[in-house]
């Protein structure tokens, strides 16, 4: 009795605070929290990828996104399971839990030779397959191997042994980088040449505007200067190694996913005010911000960015590219989409009139 006499008490001392115009930001947040949708591709979704005008996700079935809905693939790899999904310049590639690696040239798929390997890590450049494969004793540097796939061949070839595994893969335009777990950043052409500054705890690689930047286990993103990594900024947040550039205007960005990070927010992803040019870097620009809560956004508010996509670890990060239709949204701002780690499949895009982050629901 007495407990509940004095909740009363410290009520009514409450009271005028709570109806004060002073709450009128607290009560605009709360208008502004979303319901939760069921994102129609649940689980642990892949990389997104676009092949043939199209994007494409996995959770174990291959998705098919085609500017209005997403659908299962008519057509799947006949292994089934796929685990991760790669594109180059003519082909859609999948790669099973099982190992196997199918290619998909618009009509048929492909069975690709693996040279008794079992790839884990696929990516695309330009032409060019590249597979991180296990050859030997698990969580060993040297257990894995580099492989490549050239154009139309239908077998994967070794090009670096007991490398670590393979965890991005991007261009400059004249070389293709290639990030190591366990080694750091090397050139295709010359895969055992570790590149001064890179990290041995390299678990991202993506070109991100004229400019190759890596992001580290430890919470760093480097970038490459033509010689050497350079530390843009170190952080205590965990990445997961997705990134996407952003554009809106004159505005650019860099996105990074997190999968855990200090704060009251520790998942979701994170904004750079950086065009991705060396030239513009500045000690202002080297700075991570929270969605909305800086200028410019990915987000209108930061409350459409905490109370949803915020909650959850981001794994992957797909911005529409103006090629597609809509690439932008009723706002103005680009898609986003984002895979989440068990939560499926997420987008910011405008539904029922307000731009929000949400599971994604088949919107247009």
């Amino acid at each position: 009795m007495k407990t509940r006499i004095i909740r009363f008490v410290c009520l009514l001392a409450l009271w005028p605070f709570l109806v004060s115009c002073d709450q009128e930001p607290l009560f605009y947040d709360i208008s502004m929290e979303i319901p939760p949708i069921e994102p129609v591709i649940g689980g642990g979704p892949s990389r997104i990828v676009e092949y043939g005008g199209n994007l494409y996700v996995s959770n174990g079935t291959v998705w098919e996104y085609n500017s209005a809905s997403w659908y299962k693939m008519p057509s799947q790899p006949p292994s089934g399971n796929i685990k991760a999904l790669a594109q180059t310049t003519s082909y859609l590639f999948a790669l099973g839990w099982n190992g196997t690696l199918w290619r998909w040239d618009g009509t048929n798929w492909t069975s690709i030779g693996t040279g008794g390997t079992q790839p884990e890590q696929i990516f695309g450049v330009g032409t060019d397959l590249f597979a991180g494969a296990k050859t030997g004793a698990a969580g060993t540097a040297d257990g894995y191997c580099i492989l490549t796939l050239n154009g139309s061949d239908t077998n994967l070839f070794v090009i670096a042994s007991s490398t670590g595994l393979l965890m991005g893969a991007a261009s400059d335009g004249s070389d293709v980088f290639l990030g190591i777990l366990g080694k750091g950043v090397v050139i295709a052409t010359s895969p055992t040449a570790i590149i001064p500054g890179s990290a041995a705890s390299i678990i991202g690689l993506y070109k991100h505007g004229s400019v190759i930047v890596a992001v580290t286990t430890g919470g760093a993103l480097l970038y490459y200067d033509s010689l050497n990594f350079n530390t843009l900024l170190a952080t205590g947040s965990i990445f997961s190694g997705a990134m996407a550039s952003w554009s809106h205007g004159t505005d650019t960005m860099l996105l990074l996913g997190i999968q855990n990070s200090s704060g009251a927010y520790g998942y979701g992803y994170r904004e750079l005010h950086w065009n991705g040019n060396i030239s513009s870097l500045s000690s202002a620009s080297r700075s991570l911000y929270y969605p909305g809560e800086g200028s410019p956004s990915s987000v209108v508010r930061d409350i459409q960015y905490t109370t949803a996509i915020g909650n959850h670890a981001v794994m992957a990060l797909y911005v529409r590219p103006a090629g597609f239709s809509p690439a932008a949204d009723g706002d103005g701002r680009p898609i986003i989409f984002a895979s989440t780690v068990k939560d499926g499949l997420w987008a910011y895009r405008t539904r029922d009139g307000r731009p929000q982050w949400n599971g994604e629901d088949n919107g247009s």
